[in-house]
């Protein structure tokens, strides 16, 4: 699988650490959940968080924005943002509208205790809009389970 400039799709990578990450107190472990799971349950039914870095003049802000953000219709969305919601991308909608995120920020949702990644912010949505397109890392499930076999 290779990144499509053109469509933006499959812009993922996969890192191999040489040594464990030490997380904060304050982190969370997060699941990367199955499709099914994720496109039948977890997307639909529950309310996501967007969290990351903003921009704060020439740098970023000091801690991370988190705010929280719906499932928004892929139709809805493509006219909103003037681009083509695939079937590896979807689509967020802010309860409230803030400043412009950076690429790599994501939006995780909580089920019964347990925190799941499903999406990850590929570009920088235009200033002022309620609407970001994500990757919807579910749909990568299986290559992530085959790269790390």
């Amino acid at each position: 699988m290779r990144y499509d400039e053109e469509s933006g799709e499959n812009d993922l990578s996969l890192l191999e650490l040489e040594k464990p990450v030490q997380c904060p107190d304050s982190g969370l472990p997060v699941c990367v959940p199955e499709r099914d799971f994720a496109e039948r349950v977890l997307i639909p039914e529950t309310l996501g968080l967007l969290s990351g870095w903003t921009p704060n003049g020439t740098s970023l802000d000091a801690t991370p924005t988190v705010i929280p953000v719906t499932h928004a219709d892929r139709e809805e969305c493509g006219q909103t943002l003037n681009v083509t919601v695939t079937t590896r991308t979807s689509c967020e909608k802010a309860i409230v509208v803030t400043g412009p995120w950076m690429e790599g920020s994501v939006v995780t949702r909580k089920h019964k205790g347990t925190w799941f990644l499903t999406g990850i912010l590929g570009s920088t949505p235009p200033p002022g809009q309620s609407h970001v397109l994500l990757t919807t890392v579910p749909r990568y499930s299986m290559w992530f389970k085959q790269i790390m076999k």
